[in-house]
């Protein structure tokens, strides 16, 4: 059951986001971005990887 209500959910998703429903309001906007895990380096695969704003 609840793979199945996963999976579901998912399908929708994919399908507001290939419909464009992400972006269907032009009255909503961005206003500002905060970083909440600032600038560090992580070893990903073995390999660093160096980022300003991790999220």
């Amino acid at each position: 059951m609840w793979t199945r209500l996963f999976i579901h959910v998912v399908l929708l998703a994919a399908t507001a986001l290939a419909a464009g429903v992400a972006h269907a309001d032009p009255m909503c906007q961005k206003i500002s971005e905060v970083c909440v895990d600032g600038p560090s380096t992580r070893t990903i695969s073995g390999v660093n990887v160096a980022r300003d704003c991790w999220r």
